[in-house]
């Protein structure tokens, strides 16, 4: 009775684990900062039943690699925080890096869950995902008459960080997949990526030409030259496809552009390129003045304004528009280091384990993607801060991981149970000769 009970539970932990990776991993378009709130009632509901003891909180050593290097990252603010501005609001900058502290946790209650069924509902998310970011952003591009598609995420560049990633993702879907799945993800590819060009992150777009070479990278021998020929032309026609679905906002960045270029040239920093310049040469400075611990997470905003309140361009943005020199101006060196751990380590790791199945490539070109995605947006705008991007980034990341070093807790069980019926038989095996030798 008590097995069948538990049975039950673990099944319906099972059925969650498949639905919340798919809200959490394609949500960020359509629901933006609800994914947040999935993410963090996920967490809570873990600690809660690992409290229980209705599973054990552990994982493989690679993983405990990228969660080292998650927590780094922490580590590095909170630092910063302390000494630069341990006030109520720097402490709430802390309080909002915790969910980084979480991988080994949220890796482990996976296990509930075979990783081919988490595997299909990463899918199942990223072309459900990409088809509702499309439609929102059609909306608002066509019906409200908005200039940059910002989906409830409320802000174009979040945006399109998430349709970069669901446009990958749906990308390795179609490579992996076979008939009527392989055109709902190319199709689910086509949505994404006209949701990023809607978006008008110039920054991004590298990511809609490069990210179908992703899966060459993963997939690794398995590619032939003629199949890589082939591969090459399809998706070069995406590329072209989604050029001439968007050619009207393709057209309207680039003159923007030019325009920035232009003012550039009158030496007018009034302009988007203008004022990333102007910071850029802030953030130099300020590094050089404090390398060791930085301003303090929360003080970017303040510090920006402060440098440019004499100038004839006043900034105020919360971040540096580099990731880099963001990190560096945050939290000094030991950000810089944390930053770049958060990008490469996984990557590293997974290259070693990618081997293991198809669904270890699946697992490991999902960690190319968010590391492609966020480094492009990062070199001119944000990737990490960000209540969505941070969420995206560090549920992907532990699915990633566990596509690529996971065991099913099913698996683990059976061996355990087997183990234990050796045991026994082995015990009553010692029994039955004592027995005799003692002509019981």
């Amino acid at each position: 009775m008590n097995h069948d009970l538990e049975s039950a539970r673990n099944s319906g932990r099972d059925r969650s684990n498949r639905w919340y990776t798919a809200a959490v991993i394609g949500g960020g378009g359509a629901i933006g900062s609800g994914i947040t709130v999935l993410f963090i009632c996920g967490i809570v509901w873990g600690l809660f039943l690992a409290a229980r003891r209705q599973f054990e909180v552990r994982a493989p050593s690679p993983v405990l690699w990228i969660a080292g290097a998650f927590a780094l990252h922490f580590l590095a603010e909170f630092i910063s925080m302390v000494v630069n501005e341990p006030t109520p609001r720097g402490v709430i900058g802390s309080v909002e890096n915790l969910p980084f502290l979480a991988v080994v946790l949220v890796f482990s209650r996976l296990a509930f869950s075979p990783r081919e069924a988490i595997e299909d509902w990463v899918e199942i998310g990223a072309v459900a995902g990409a088809f509702a970011a499309a439609i929102f952003a059609v909306c608002q591009v066509v019906f409200l008459d908005v200039t940059r598609a910002t989906g409830l995420a409320g802000n174009p560049g979040p945006f399109a960080v998430v349709c970069a990633v669901l446009y990958g993702l749906c990308i390795m879907s179609a490579v992996r997949r076979r008939e009527r799945r392989r055109i709902l993800a190319i199709f689910g590819a086509l949505a994404a990526a006209a949701a990023l060009m809607l978006s008008g992150m110039r920054t991004l777009w590298p990511v809609i030409l490069l990210a179908p070479f992703i899966p060459v990278v993963a997939m690794g021998s398995r590619w032939s030259t003629r199949r890589l020929a082939s591969y090459t032309a399809a998706s070069l026609a995406l590329v072209a496809i989604v050029g001439a679905l968007t050619f009207s906002a393709l057209e309207d960045r680039v003159g923007a552009l030019e325009s920035d270029l232009a003012l550039l040239e009158r030496g007018d920093l009034d302009s988007s390129l203008g004022q990333r310049l102007l910071m850029w040469q802030i953030g130099v400075d300020l590094v050089q003045e404090r390398p060791i611990f930085g301003y303090g997470p929360k003080s970017v905003s303040a510090t920006l304004a402060a440098h440019t309140a004499n100038s004839d361009v006043t900034i105020q943005y919360s971040h540096m528009h580099n990731f880099l020199l963001n990190a560096q101006v945050r939290s000094g060196i030991l950000g810089l280091i944390a930053v770049l751990g958060l990008l490469l380590v996984p990557a590293a790791v997974g290259w070693h384990g990618r081997n293991r199945d198809g669904t270890a490539q699946f697992g490991f070109g999902m960690m190319l993607v968010l590391a492609f995605a966020y480094v492009c947006s990062g070199m001119l705008n944000v990737n990490f801060g960000h209540d969505i991007l941070d969420t995206l980034y560090i549920y992907g990341t532990i699915v990633a991981s566990y596509l690529v070093f996971g065991e099913p807790m099913a698996a683990g069980e059976a061996r355990d149970d087997g183990a234990r019926e050796a045991a026994i038989l082995a015990g009553m095996t010692v029994q039955a000769g004592d027995e005799r030798r003692h002509g019981i």
